[in-house]
């Protein structure tokens, strides 16, 4: 007996009736002595690689192969192979999560057979898992591919074969995983060459992508707030997006607030553009959008207006969060609760000082009433710097982890209208505001 493509899972978690398993390695978890588990929850068999012990006597069918994640990746080949599927892919170092949530809106008004990947699922196993479950009818999917090391990309975009691959920007998230910023940049650049891709889009601001862009000989399309991208961003409020595309002027009316609203947008209707969506699909996809969980979401705390923008945190994202928090709570009394930006490796303490500048000049420079907590050892230097640059001592209170700072903001949030949390997602903001 052999699997079928729908029924492969990776995860034991999420093992059901009728699944096929395959106990690969994840985080550190071996999961074949997991095999017996699966077994129990209803898994028909499994595939094991060679070498490893089986500590179970099973009559469920199972074979074994040389590598698991080498099997997983060819089976998503072969699916691959049977659909007809246009694919796009949606890589950069911030934004891609939102971008493809706001094109999933855009596809879903053209087919509700369209595919978007889950939440931020986009690992090579991740996005194999999801080739694998795609039904066979479906007329357009859209990935998040994300990388943190050389040749990431490489396995995904030979089972992805996309024919439209967007780079949305370049920054410093996980230089540090990849040991430097040649590294990072050379591992980005690549997903504009894969030999699928018939169309890239670019962010045209950034001259080194633009070039790099054109070098692959495909078509491009630009999107960013310069006036010779294909599509620009003239400005964007909490109701409307104001775009002009290709000459041609458009005001498109929203329902979301987000940092980083208009260039969002603007990647997500150059996507659509490039993957032939009628313009009134796009135009009602937009107005259904209500934005993402856990980026910028506006909620009611504690008699207060909270933000919680803590999914996970860049630099590039925490200064676009701040930019959109002072333009969208303009002098209303603001405590910033900021977490630790994990794995920029070297560039960490001058990205965290740049955090604290940020704070300078978009709050203290404006004479707003300001409150900063700052979370985790590497947020320190955003405490340090900015009573440097004049934040008094009764303003800013630094906080080891998310639970030493729990009791103590939850109290001091009451002399404040506004309170915004970002950080990464291993300081777990979410354990201040959230229940336990």
């Amino acid at each position: 007996m052999k699997p079928t493509f729908e029924t492969i899972q990776t995860d034991i978690k999420k093992v059901q009736a009728g699944d096929w398993f395959l106990p690969l390695t994840i985080k550190d978890i071996n999961q074949h002595c997991l095999i017996n588990d699966a077994l129990e929850k209803g898994a028909v068999g499994f595939t094991f690689e060679q070498g490893q012990e089986l500590s179970i006597t099973t009559s469920a069918p199972h074979f074994s192969v040389p590598d698991l994640r080498q099997y997983l990746f060819s089976l998503a080949q072969q699916k691959r192979a049977q659909l007809n599927s246009q694919i796009a892919v949606i890589t950069g170092s911030a934004g891609k999560t939102s971008v493809k949530e706001i094109l999933g809106s855009i596809l879903r008004s053209h087919s509700e057979k369209c595919f978007i990947s889950p939440d931020n699922q986009n690992t090579k196993i991740a996005l194999a898992n999801q080739i694998l479950r795609l039904p066979p009818d479906c007329p357009i999917a859209a990935f998040e591919m994300g990388a943190r090391r050389l040749q990431d990309f490489q396995i995904p975009l030979s089972y992805l074969q996309p024919s439209i691959v967007a780079l949305l920007n370049i920054g410093t998230a996980h230089v540090g995983e990849f040991g430097s910023l040649e590294n990072l940049w050379k591992e980005k650049l690549s997903g504009l060459s894969a030999p699928s891709a018939k169309t890239i889009i670019a962010f045209g601001d950034d001259s080194k992508i633009l070039d790099y862009a054109h070098t692959t000989q495909k078509k491009v399309i630009t999107f960013g707030f310069n006036d010779d991208n294909d599509i620009q961003v003239l400005s964007d409020t909490k109701d409307t997006v104001d775009l002009k595309i290709f000459g041609f002027h458009k005001v498109f009316s929203t329902s979301f607030v987000s940092s980083g609203k208009g260039i969002n947008v603007a990647a997500a209707v150059s996507l659509a553009l490039a993957l032939d969506i009628p313009f009134e699909t796009i135009v009602h996809g937009l107005s259904k959008f209500t934005g993402v969980a856990r980026r910028f979401q506006i909620f009611k705390w504690q008699g207060l207006t909270a933000i919680d923008d803590a999914f996970n945190a860049s630099p590039e994202s925490m200064n676009l969060g701040l930019e959109q928090l002072q333009k969208t709570f303009t002098n209303k009394k603001t405590l910033l609760v900021l977490g630790s930006m994990l794995e920029l490796g070297t560039e960490s303490e001058k990205a965290h000082d740049a955090v604290a500048d940020s704070i300078h000049r978009l709050f203290l420079s404006q004479n707003t009433s300001l409150g900063l907590a700052t979370v985790g050892d590497e947020a320190l230097r955003i405490h340090s710097k900015a009573l440097k640059l004049g934040l008094s001592k009764n303003q800013a209170k630094h906080f080891a982890s998310a639970m030493e700072a729990r009791a103590v903001i939850r109290q001091w949030s009451k002399e404040f209208e506004v309170i915004y949390f970002k950080g990464s997602k291993s300081i777990q903001l979410q354990n201040i505001f959230g229940e336990l």
